[in-house]
């Protein structure tokens, strides 16, 4: 079972990551800047045919980085680069990255956040590219963040923007 882009989803795809490549563009030609990529929900799903009597993961066939075995849905959230210098060789491996990111399973939005703020040792931005759904089932409690809980350990000094497409 592969779920493939189909038109309004392929077309908002497109547009949030062109976007995020002009912008990161932006950040590599500045001089010492810093920067880090994560993505979410992009690499294992659940397999919905009401056939199957046992869950199954199903991983992204396509996706450029190996994908660990035992990565379940609701925890889907990975680091493409981490937060520190990013110039020109930084952006060349996020858009070979970008190139095979699909969105493929749940949307483990406020996990996302929440592990993209803890990589900061001070001060910063996070920009999250998002439908604005948290769309998570039964995750395992390490991975369940809610809303409350985002709110709750606010961080001084790191900033959540959302860009919300559809």
């Amino acid at each position: 079972m592969t779920r493939e882009l189909k038109g309004q989803q392929a077309a908002r795809h497109a547009l949030a990551v062109q976007a995020l490549e002009a912008e990161l563009g932006k950040v590599a030609a500045a001089p010492n800047s810093q920067a880090g990529v994560f993505c979410f929900g992009h690499r294992a799903g659940w397999n919905t045919d009401p056939k199957r009597k046992v869950e199954e993961v199903l991983y992204q066939p396509k996706y450029r980085i190996q994908i660990p075995p035992d990565l379940k849905p609701y925890a889907d959230v990975e680091a493409i680069v981490a937060p520190g210098v990013f110039g020109n060789r930084e952006l060349a491996q996020v858009k070979a990255t970008l190139a095979t990111v699909r969105p493929w399973g749940e949307t483990p939005l406020y996990l996302a956040i929440d592990t993209a703020r803890d990589s900061f040792a001070g001060p910063g931005r996070i920009v999250v590219i998002t439908d604005g759904q948290n769309d998570v089932y039964q995750p395992a409690p390490q991975f369940n963040v809610t809303l409350a809980d985002l709110l709750r350990k606010h961080r001084p000094g790191v900033a959540v923007h959302m860009i919300a497409f559809g």
